[in-house]
């Protein structure tokens, strides 16, 4: 026992060490992952520093080529404007012209027209000739003088055009100007920009080497530092395997000398499944001596159906014998279907004591004893006793009954292994149980034999002296010859008595024969 606890110290304390160094390995381990996920994060900043950097400069690029888009399409605008406003001034101002020259050209039209009309009242009433040659001294003069009129008004309209154009141009001039000044001062503006943007460019990536530097030299710093508790750890875990191999030497020393040890136990383990073996087919053996005695037992119920009881018996209580019967016969069937289940599995020895122990709370949940009658040469007798020293049929079942399958000292080395025991326990069990089924089905056939023995010799009345009886075969207690027949000697009277616990079935009432008390007991 001091030697399994050591060795189970000594597996605790290996297990711890393991253990520890497991736990140190993880501790390193998420350290490290620490520190990556640390670097991971700080270059993250960096390159996010530099996106933010890049896109304010390109905010920034993109804001002063807004900024110029935006001037030059206001300037196009208003130059667009102020030359939509001129024209439209021009084009009113053609129109008023072009209205009052059609008004006034109207008027000479109605006037001119009066006059021919004039003209021609007159020709009606005047000479030809004269008519004719007014006429074309009066057209020649209007037509030169039309034409004089719209000679001066094309002269006005192209100088006033003249002056318009004029106009324009000058207007042209000083927008082409401004522009040429808005050019100049967003060219400048951009130079400006792109200056500021290249000094914000140079201070960024100063800013950013100094800012890789740091890192560069905290992460040395972090570094060096996790590799001194690195090492030390590691010196530490050195020490500890050191350690660990050792017990692990005195370890394996110590399995071997368990093993050498336990080397005659398994041997003693081989012999005990050997002597199980034995034991099981010895218990084959009983189930088939045990199946040939129920196999007589019917025949003898078969037998005994056909023999009437004497008429005393009957008159005595039969539906009761017949109640007793059928319990008896229950009996057997169920003392029969344990050792049936006992012996299909003979390797579960825990299964076959619950049996049993199931099997003794149903015995003791039993009826309550009936009271004992006991057919004497003197009349039923309800208070004889119960025991008697000449039975014939009923026997004592010893559950420390040593067979020759196993002796004391194998019971001892039994007892030694836990399995081994169950198993010879099982076995004596089911051989208890082959006992008392025997025993049963010999009681429920003490009837039968009753009938058989006092039906087939002479009549006889209870109340009268011993008549000679013929021989009836009757069978034996012994378990090692349950299929002999037993000879009555002629002058023995049976005597027929209902107990109530004999000592091979609690609880349950049986027929039990005896002789009577005498020379011949």
């Amino acid at each position: 026992m001091s030697k399994k606890g050591t060795g189970g110290r000594g597996k605790a304390d290996k297990a711890e060490a393991f253990a520890a160094l497991q736990a140190a390995n993880e501790e390193l381990r998420a350290k490290l992952t620490d520190i990556q996920i640390e670097l991971q994060q700080e270059k993250s900043k960096v390159s996010r520093v530099e996106r933010e950097k890049n896109q304010e400069l390109r905010q920034v690029r993109e804001h002063e080529q807004h900024k110029s888009a935006v001037l030059l399409t206001e300037l196009k605008t208003k130059l667009h404007e102020e030359k939509t406003k001129e024209l439209q001034a021009v084009r009113e101002v053609l129109l008023r012209q072009h209205e009052a020259e059609l008004l006034r050209v109207i008027k000479i039209k109605d006037n001119e027209n009066q006059r021919l009309q004039a003209l021609l009242h007159a020709l009606r009433d005047g000479a030809p000739d004269k008519v004719k040659t007014v006429l074309l001294s009066e057209a020649k003069e209007e037509a030169k003088k039309g034409f004089e009129v719209e000679k001066i008004k094309m002269q006005q309209e192209i100088s006033e055009l003249k002056g318009a154009k004029r106009q324009v141009e000058e207007a042209l001039t000083i927008v082409i100007q401004a522009d040429k000044i808005k050019a100049a001062e967003i060219r400048s503006v951009y130079h400006l920009h792109q200056e500021e943007i290249s000094r914000i460019k140079k201070e960024c990536e100063r800013e950013i080497r100094r800012l890789e530097q740091q890192l560069d030299e905290k992460d040395a710093r972090r570094f060096q530092l996790k590799i001194a508790e690195l090492s030390a750890i590691i010196r530490k875990l050195e020490d500890r395997n050191a350690l660990l191999s050792e017990e692990r030497n005195e370890l394996l020393k110590r399995l071997r000398e368990a093993e050498s040890q336990y080397k005659p136990l398994l041997d003693k383990n081989k012999r005990l499944t050997r002597k199980n073996e034995d034991l099981s087919h010895t218990l084959r053996r009983m189930e088939n001596k045990l199946k040939f005695v129920t196999q007589e037992n019917i025949e003898m119920r078969q037998r005994a159906g056909i023999i009437r009881r004497p008429s005393s018996l009957n008159d005595l209580d039969q539906s009761q014998d017949e109640r007793e019967v059928d319990f008896l016969k229950l009996q057997i069937v169920e003392q029969q279907n344990l050792i049936d289940e006992l012996s299909k599995v003979p390797s579960v020895p825990s299964e076959r004591d619950k049996l049993l122990r199931f099997r003794k709370q149903r015995k003791k949940m039993a009826k309550l004893p009936k009271p004992v009658v006991v057919e004497t040469f003197f009349g039923y007798d309800e208070e004889a006793s119960l025991e008697s020293d000449g039975s014939s049929v009923s026997y004592q079942t010893d559950r420390t009954d040593q067979t020759p399958c196993t002796p004391d000292d194998d019971l001892d080395e039994v007892a030694s292994h836990g399995a081994s025991a169950r198993a010879g326990a099982g076995l004596r069990g089911s051989r208890d149980l082959a006992r008392r089924a025997t025993c049963l089905s010999l009681a429920a056939c003490t009837p039968a034999l009753s009938q058989a023995a006092l039906g087939s010799g002479p009549r006889r009345d209870v109340h009268q002296g011993n008549k000679t009886m013929r021989s009836s075969p009757v069978f034996d207690k012994s378990p090692a010859s349950l299929s002999c027949p037993i000879l009555l000697p002629e002058g023995t009277a049976l005597i027929c008595r209902r107990t109530s616990e004999p000592p091979h079935v609690a609880g349950s009432p049986c027929w039990v024969w005896s002789d009577p008390p005498g020379p011949c007991g």
